[in-house]
């Protein structure tokens, strides 16, 4: 412990009384993240705090599982929707809070008019909602088996170097970005995401990509807004999203 060298030992006392308050709010500062889902048939708000030095680790893994029951749970009611066999079709709002959730039963849900307070990671309840919420019987959502879907991204440019693709410009992070509606995850951590990612393709390159989008209209309008008010020229393409992708998109 450091002192003021100073004849009037009040200022040592203060400094020390000031230290002794700052340290414990240092070890135990934490940041609460929000994650969005605006999927095809439902919309999903995960939220959940994580201590400074946990998040690293902790929120990645978090919200990739969620992110495999959100594109498992799209793509099924995709594929019953084609098939005319989606009945009491309803959009509901999943809502996945740590808050909330120490007062819902594990393998169990709270419905509070359109919204569902469920864990996403809790198969059991998950299952149940499907029977629910959505009258589909012998089906099986598991967050532990991976997932993937194709949505529409929006190319930045390409590199050689890492380096290179790692700083073209993006569009801004999640609260300056002019198509932050558009997209289909937003994520509020701390630090924010930008919503871009960065990957050596096979052609050698590393390439950069931003936003995901759910529609073609959706990345179509993505990319005028983000000419318009960023100046930024994008080529619109097809990218297969896995949990590599995510981990990169909503935590960088």
């Amino acid at each position: 412990m450091c002192f003021i060298k100073t004849q009037d030992t009040d200022l040592n006392k203060i400094y020390l009384a000031l230290c002794c308050l700052l340290i414990p709010l240092s070890l135990y500062a934490t940041a609460t993240v929000h994650c969005i889902w605006h999927a095809a048939y439902f919309d999903v708000i995960f939220v959940n705090n994580y201590g400074r030095s946990q998040i690293d680790y902790l929120y990645p893994p978090d919200i990739i599982a969620r992110a495999n029951v959100v594109m498992k749970l799209d793509s099924l009611f995709r594929t019953l929707r084609k098939e005319g066999k989606l009945e009491h079709f309803k959009r509901w709002l999943l809502m996945d809070d740590y808050m909330k959730n120490y007062s819902v039963d594990d393998g169990s849900f709270i419905i509070e008019g359109k919204k569902v307070y469920i864990n996403l990671t809790d198969s059991v309840a998950i299952n149940k909602a499907l029977k629910k919420l959505w009258g589909i019987e012998n089906v099986t959502i598991s967050s532990n088996k991976r997932a993937g879907m194709w949505l529409f991204s929006l190319h930045v440019g390409l590199s050689e170097t890492r380096l290179g693709a790692r700083y073209f410009p993006h569009g801004g992070y999640i609260y300056e970005r002019p198509d932050s509606t558009l997209l289909w995850l937003q994520c509020f951590p701390d630090p924010s995401a930008a919503h871009s990612w960065y990957q050596r393709e096979t052609d050698g390159y590393y390439h950069q990509y931003t936003g995901l989008y759910l529609t073609r209209n959706n990345v179509l309008e993505a990319q005028r807004l983000l000419l318009i008010h960023r100046n930024l020229k994008t080529t619109i393409v097809s990218q297969y999203v896995t949990a590599a992708i995510i981990k990169k998109y909503a935590y960088q």
